[in-house]
């Protein structure tokens, strides 16, 4: 099932505050990106983070899902109607991820 054009919005209006995400339509699912760097993805209504150690601390209880079936876990972030803890944990994902290669 892919995503909603209503939960797209809904994850931009959430994220509004951190100017430098943008959300890439991939595959009929959507790709986050925070500064350029893939974050994780939007799947399925679902928002979806790259697995990092700052990420699961900063997680209440860590919950995994897959973006799609065969791809490895990701961290699956149910508190989306919290906007700061979205771009709070957009945040700390992004600085433990390495820089982009050139």
């Amino acid at each position: 099932m892919a995503c909603t054009e209503s939960f797209i919005r809904f994850i931009e209006d959430q994220t509004a505050s951190l100017q430098e995400v943008r959300l890439r339509k991939m595959f009929g699912e959507y790709g986050i990106y925070y500064k350029d760097k893939m974050v994780g993805y939007v799947c399925d209504d679902r928002l979806l983070l790259k697995p990092t150690e700052r990420g699961k601390r900063y997680m209440k209880e860590v919950t995994t899902a897959q973006p799609y079936p065969g791809a490895k876990e990701y961290l699956f972030i149910q508190e989306v109607d919290n906007r700061e803890y979205v771009c709070e944990i957009i945040k700390e994902t992004y600085a433990e991820l390495p820089d982009k290669k050139r």
